[in-house]
């Protein structure tokens, strides 16, 4: 029997809209259809598209599989999928989203000849379903290997790819470092792409752009309204991701772990003080939160000081938040 070389995870909940074009962009070719495994997670559908999947699962049984289980949330079907993955490596894709057929029967010959990263990083692309526009997002530098040290060091050619649409994990270097994602929470991927790749010792990037990430929907869990209204689950995700701070890892998983936990919780300010309506409010989200991580993360509080002072002030004056997005892009292009 050919070794299943990558194995898609697909947590579907109520997705009857999308799960069919989602599918079908993993019919790949006869010549690769055995590397690959696709596990359909349904976590308690309730609208039928769980016998769209199964139909595919009927026609095609060595390929697609699904498995139905009780309602525990986006991070617990990827734990049950990873704990039913035969692949060499996995990749999870949302079933709002899908993926280009031709990049992935490419990347499954390319998988085959790689020496066992722990971490293959793709490029992906954005389709927006307001105004139909597509932008492809890349490393500025592709088509190697590279060691922690080089992505912790030069962060800025890396970080577009370092995230939930652009990692592919070694199934058993995840298994190893990553025993469960946090359930019955949103932003379970911030921890996905954060807590086991910051273990990675050799990475490859790829030239293959794989995932195809739908935005512009009001109810996807990224709108800043929906951000203002899943703050406790942000929290919940950036309490998990502290928790690991202590673990074992080079002193360049540290660099990294640090940085992507620094931008997570910077995102959190930002909901607080220029997403929220309720300013007020938003003011007293903030300060509880930095109390506590004054309290059990001090070095993560210090690195946050600034950028918190900067929110604060900006939210007094009903700053946008795209004003200072332009701010950042401007101190980077200053300074690097």
């Amino acid at each position: 029997m050919t070794e299943k070389i990558l194995t898609v995870i697909i947590p579907m909940y109520n997705a009857k809209p999308w799960i069919r074009r989602c599918l079908r962009s993993l019919l790949v070719q006869t010549r690769v259809r055995p590397y690959l495994e696709v596990l359909v997670i349904d976590d308690g559908s309730a609208d039928g598209c769980d016998r769209i999947a199964n139909q595919m699962a009927e026609e095609m049984p060595g390929v697609f599989r699904l498995i139905q289980k009780e309602n525990g949330g986006h991070g617990s079907a990827v734990n049950c999928g990873v704990s039913q993955s035969s692949g060499k490596y996995i990749k999870v894709l949302d079933a709002d989203d899908w993926m280009i057929t031709s990049e992935l029967e490419k990347l499954l010959d390319e998988l085959c000849l790689l020496n066992d990263p722990d971490v293959v990083l793709c490029a992906y692309r954005t389709a927006d379903m307001r105004t139909g526009k597509k932008e492809t997002v890349r490393a500025a530098a592709a088509g190697g290997y590279v060691g922690m040290e080089e992505l912790a060091a030069h962060w800025e050619r890396y970080r577009a790819v370092c995230t939930f649409h652009g990692i592919i994990y070694r199934t058993a270097f995840y298994r190893q470092h990553c025993k469960k994602l946090p359930e019955r929470v949103f932003y379970d991927d911030s921890y996905y792409a954060i807590v086991p790749a910051s273990h990675a010792a050799q990475i490859y990037v790829s030239r293959r752009c794989l995932y195809v990430y739908r935005i512009g929907r009001r109810e996807q869990s990224v709108s800043a309204e929906n951000r203002v209204r899943r703050l406790s689950d942000a929290e919940r995700v950036i309490t998990a991701v502290c928790a690991t701070m202590q673990e074992r890892r080079s002193s360049f998983g540290q660099k990294y772990w640090k940085l992507r936990t620094v931008s997570l919780a910077a995102d959190y300010l930002v909901t607080c003080f220029l997403r929220s309506g309720n300013k007020r409010a938003g003011r007293g989200r903030a300060r509880c939160f930095m109390k506590k991580l004054r309290t059990h993360n001090p070095v993560l509080a210090r690195a946050l000081r600034g950028r918190y002072w900067l929110l604060r002030c900006m939210g007094f004056l009903h700053i946008k938040e795209a004003s200072f997005q332009k701010l950042l892009q401007v101190r980077k292009n200053l300074f690097g």
